[in-house]
């Protein structure tokens, strides 16, 4: 059985927001005070807009580059490649997402039905769309759930991210179990649902945490629905499966 990370087994809407939209421009704040040079905060619009294309870019093709590598395309991008080594920029992304973890919580019922469901005999693991790959494991481990998810694959890791079958079928080739064979949770319908249906696994659709309220055609549509995590309603679920 997989699970998605952010909005299904964890709220972190700092983090989210750094990964998604404002790393790039945090990390050029950063830098632009450490290297005394204050001329860089007048570019910080420009970093945000090549970091959003970045994004939007792993997104069209289901590729996914580590954070520090598009950290350094965007430096690149802007004629700045060459003003700070890359361990700097490492140190500095490293720092920002750190300073996430204050701010994450582990959601309602998750680790109570991960301990559920690996006291019943299931292999569980994770699949998660995130560049900064450690923070996912860093995170679990803060909130008590990481030692129940024993394949963890994270796109910015695995070179390849949700919704293409092939992170699916890495977690359960770790797991060694068959698409037909597993289930996967998660929140969004166009990266979980979708992606998992597509890599021949059945999809249970947490709605609690969801973006997305626009169904899916019939073919992708999830095989079940929760409002939030409860160990009985999952197993009762998955049991006729």
């Amino acid at each position: 059985m997989l699970f998605d990370f952010a909005r299904t087994l964890v709220w972190a809407p700092s983090w989210e927001e750094l990964e998604i939209r404002r790393l790039a421009r945090a990390c050029l704040e950063v830098l632009s005070s450490t290297l005394g040079r204050p001329e860089l905060v007048a570019r910080l619009r420009e970093a945000h807009e090549l970091y959003l294309g970045v994004r939007q870019e792993g997104r069209r093709t289901a590729q996914e580059r580590p954070a520090v590598d598009s950290v350094l395309d965007v430096l690149e991008r802007m004629g700045l490649g060459g003003l700070v080594p890359f361990s700097r920029v490492a140190e500095v992304v490293e720092d920002l997402n750190r300073a996430c973890l204050e701010d994450t919580a582990p959601l309602p019922g998750a680790r109570e039905t991960l301990e559920c469901l690996t006291g019943r005999g299931l292999s569980l693991g994770l699949v998660s769309n995130a560049t900064c790959a450690w923070f996912v494991p860093r995170c679990l481990e803060r909130h008590g759930m990481n030692q129940y998810l024993g394949v963890q694959a994270v796109s910015g890791a695995c070179g390849v991210r949700k919704p293409a079958p092939e992170i699916f079928r890495l977690a359960l080739d770790g797991l060694g179990v068959a698409p037909h064979e597993a289930v996967m949770v998660g929140d969004s319908l166009a990266y979980d649902v979708a992606g998992a249906r597509r890599a021949g696994l059945k999809a249970l659709w947490l709605e609690a945490g969801t973006l997305e309220p626009a169904p899916l055609p019939p073919g992708l549509a999830p095989d079940a629905r929760l409002k939030r995590l409860d160990p009985g309603e999952v197993l009762k679920l998955i049991s006729g499966w």
